[in-house]
């Protein structure tokens, strides 16, 4: 069970926990990756709308990064409706690599795929009716 943390010690654990993500070893990274990653998440909740989110990312990302992202949370979410790495593959193109992984992440990660897919399921969608 994870415990809650808060303020810069939270920002500070994440940055941690990106950095073993990419390999890099706590003890040998650059000091100012963990203010560089700490100011991303922290631009990332600043986009609090989905207009400045969209904008934030068109302006951060290339457009293959932006579409390699949607496609892992479409995963995330196909995979929790227990929809199998084939049917995946179809309807969204995705590498049973990149599913695997994704996969991993749900059952092994830091749970930041689901809580955002429980967030979203809490969501109406444009049309109005809720994703779940």
């Amino acid at each position: 069970m994870r415990r809650e943390r808060s303020g810069e010690h939270q920002g500070s654990a994440d940055a941690a926990r990106l950095r073993r993500l990419h390999g890099a070893p706590s003890g040998l990274a650059n000091p100012q990756d963990d203010e560089q990653i700490n100011l991303l998440v922290r631009a990332l909740t600043a986009a609090n709308d989905e207009d400045t989110c969209a904008r934030l990312l068109e302006d951060l990302c290339t457009i293959h990064e932006v579409k390699s992202l949607a496609q892992r949370i479409e995963v995330a979410r196909l995979l929790r409706k227990g929809v199998t790495y084939q049917e995946i593959a179809q309807r969204t193109g995705a590498s049973t690599a990149t599913i695997s992984r994704v996969n991993r992440s749900l059952l092994y990660g830091a749970q930041g795929y689901p809580r955002v897919l429980d967030a979203l399921e809490e969501q109406p969608t444009r049309d109005g009716s809720k994703e779940g």
